[in-house]
């Protein structure tokens, strides 16, 4: 049998300086469906029994968003819907199937949600479209099956505009990943159709500043998607997202083509935070098309990919802006952590936030010395011992990073201390292409190259050589250096004459770098500090100018480099010489392949970690210009401010902070979560439940 928890009530703080407004059951009005394992808040039956047409929820972390739709739909069910009245939309493919499992766990029959159209925008898209077109276009989700057309789309730019404009030709996978990222921007937000760009009344610079992206990307989008037949409206192909995209510029261009479109009486979206210019104009199509009734959640604190498309206005206002009456119904009972952090979240977010739950969760702010590189990584390991030695080792963790540099030296010290980890959304120090580059050029000098044992990294290292050798791979040399790194790949000591031939002949800015470093490394005593030898080799490889080069986003080339500061910064913290410290490399990354499926730790960024809780959440490196960073405008400054609200409300038990001893060099946010304060209303509340 299953009790209802008791109502942890949480006022608003006193910085707090508005209220979300409540809205009561109707008198009378009583839900017909009755969920299993659950008893439903009363926010949440007010959201179950609503009779609105458009329904926003303005939900807080850890709500139960999807198990507070779910309860909508059941209800509706229950009332005499049918499941073939409903479109289920979300934006992703997990969360799509969470909301299956969600169903079936609150007691819809299976039969009933086996009926449902559970989708994803992109999903939804491709079908609509394929009934509507002549010829089935063929769908590719990797962006390996669209490189061919990328790069012949990059030679057509390069033979038309390379004697007008300064063309950064670049075909490197970085430069090709960096293009399809910036392309889904651009179609993610419609920019070209908002903005109405065009080479007869822009300058580059104008087309930069528009759209945001470099003037290349913008000309080698325009001749990708003409070559894709997007622009005359009889595509050839398609990549991801770009179905989603085509059938709404389509409906915009074609207005009947809103027939095409599957007819329902209720839409139902969920993750509203995470939608884009493209699937809110699907969304209000499909609404419109079929008057339908719409309701949806999300929490317009979690926006934090504007830069790739994610709008800060379409939860703040584009619904009411689009459709007459729209009623707005809150979710601020969290069930994921206590009063401690409810209310230190909402006093950093300056909204109500209520906990569900009858015991606390402890926050601590812990500090260290910013002047010594390796202290943050050593109070990260210290705290974690300290949980798992109260705890047990079963419970999750999460080590949540501002960016990917972060974990160097923190994987070092976990690494030394016994304790295993996982990564998530992100590589281990030890696979990343930066480091592998180094890896890859001690291998092949000092003639160890057993010391790289993972398949995948003896891989990647080939890549990781073109790459900062900016060694331009296309056209027939694509092929060939296929058949080179394959042939280096398998043979073990093939390292040193692909590094000495292959990559010295054909790279380019890097050439005399990089023969000057195999030189270098090849006299070097035995004893050589490894630390002074990587700091010599990225300064003859210049490596921040050819970071500069390669890297296009600005936060990317930033990530990188700490990367590479941190990893010598390790090498010099080790003391060991530069043969024992590749050894101790090699050793370190087959020792964590083999323990990491093991582990309960999860290092991760808190873009990555959406969705996601732990028992205990850690996030280290709380400073000044860190985190946050600097933002360049409004939107980038917000966003950083929902990328740590996302990251502190991962947490379940306890959430650890660590921040300098030196308060000048504190982040803002420490203060701005009003801790103390929150701990002594949660006494009061906890001790008033007793």
């Amino acid at each position: 049998m299953h009790r209802r928890a008791q109502r942890v009530s949480v006022p608003p703080s006193k910085r707090m300086k508005k209220k979300m407004s409540h809205y009561p059951r109707a008198p009378g009005v009583t839900p017909k469906f009755q969920p299993n394992n659950i008893i439903a808040s009363d926010e949440q039956i007010a959201i179950q029994i609503a009779t609105d047409r458009i329904i926003l929820v303005d939900a807080n972390a850890g709500t139960a968003k999807t198990t507070s739709l779910s309860l909508r739909i059941a209800e509706s069910l229950k009332r005499g819907l049918k499941p073939e009245d409903f479109i289920v939309l979300t934006v992703t493919e997990a969360a799509r199937q969470a909301f299956h499992t969600h169903l079936i766990a609150l007691g819809v029959a299976r039969s009933q949600v086996s009926k449902l159209t559970i989708t994803t925008f992109e999903a939804l898209a491709i079908e609509t479209l394929r009934k509507s077109e002549y010829a089935s276009v063929p769908y590719f989700d990797d962006k390996e099956d669209l490189r061919d057309a990328a790069l012949s789309a990059l030679d057509e730019v390069c033979e038309r505009y390379c004697g007008r404009y300064d063309i950064d030709a670049s075909t490197t996978n970085l430069a090709l990943d960096t293009f399809f990222k910036m392309q889904m921007r651009l179609k993610a937000t419609l920019a070209l159709r908002r903005f109405q760009v065009s080479l007869d009344e822009h300058t580059p610079d104008e087309i930069e500043a528009l759209l945001g992206v470099p003037f290349t990307t913008y000309l080698w989008h325009q001749h990708y998607e003409k070559l894709r037949g997007a622009q005359n409206g009889e595509p050839l192909f398609r990549g991801k997202n770009d179905a989603a995209y085509d059938l709404v510029t389509a409906l915009e261009d074609e207005a009947t083509l809103a027939q095409s479109l599957p007819s329902c009486k209720v839409v139902v979206c969920d993750e509203l935070h995470d939608l884009n210019e493209v699937s809110f104009r699907f969304l209000v199509a499909l609404i419109r098309q079929n008057n339908a009734f719409f309701f949806g959640a999300g929490d317009k604190d979690q926006v934090i990919f504007s830069g790739s498309g994610a709008d800060h206005d379409i939860l703040a206002s584009r619904f009411q802006q689009t459709f007459t009456t729209v009623k707005t119904y809150p979710l601020t009972r969290c069930y994921r952590h206590g009063p401690s952090l409810a209310i230190a979240v909402g006093a950093f977010k300056n909204k109500k936030n209520d906990s569900g739950v009858t015991w606390d969760t402890g926050i601590d702010v812990l500090h260290y010395d910013h002047s010594d590189n390796s202290a943050c990584a050593r109070r990260t390991v210290q705290a974690i011992q300290k949980w798992t030695a109260t705890r047990g080792s079963d419970e999750s963790i999460g080590v949540l990073l501002r960016h990917p540099g972060q974990s160097v030296n923190i994987e070092a010290a976990l690494i030394n201390a016994g304790l295993y980890y996982q990564t998530a959304g992100m590589p281990s120090f030890l696979q990343r292409l930066e480091i592998l580059m180094f890896r890859g050029m001690l291998a092949a000098s000092l003639r160890n190259m057993d010391t790289i044992s993972h398949k995948q990294s003896r891989e990647a290292i080939f890549d990781a050589l073109a790459l900062f050798s900016e060694i331009p791979i296309s056209g027939e040399l694509s092929q060939h250096w296929a058949s080179l790194r394959e042939e280096a790949i398998t043979q073990p000591n093939a390292m040193e004459w692909f590094l000495s031939g292959t990559v010295l002949r054909l790279a380019t800015h890097a050439k005399n770098a990089i023969e000057h470093c195999i030189s270098y490394l090849r006299t070097l005593d035995a004893q050589a500090p490894a630390g002074e030898v990587l700091h010599y080799l990225a300064q003859t490889m210049k490596m921040d100018e050819v970071i500069r080069r390669v890297y296009v986003d600005r936060d990317d080339a930033a990530a990188v480099r700490h990367s590479i500061a941190e990893f010598i910064a390790l090498a010099r913290n080790s003391g060991m010489n530069i043969f024992a410290f590749s050894h101790w490399l090699g050793a370190t990354e087959l020792k964590l392949m083999q323990q990491q499926a093991k582990s309960s730790i999860t290092l991760a960024c808190a873009d990555d970690i959406k969705g996601k809780e732990y028992d205990f959440v850690i996030i280290p490196y709380l400073e000044h210009h860190v985190f946050p960073r600097s933002g360049r405008d409004e939107w980038e400054r917000r966003d950083e401010s929902n990328r740590f609200y996302v990251a502190i409300t991962r947490a379940r038990r306890n959430l650890v902070l660590l921040t300098p001893e030196d308060e000048r060099m504190r982040s803002q946010y420490i203060y701005d979560m009003c801790i103390e304060q929150a701990k002594q209303e949660a006494r009061t509340l906890l001790h008033q439940q007793e």
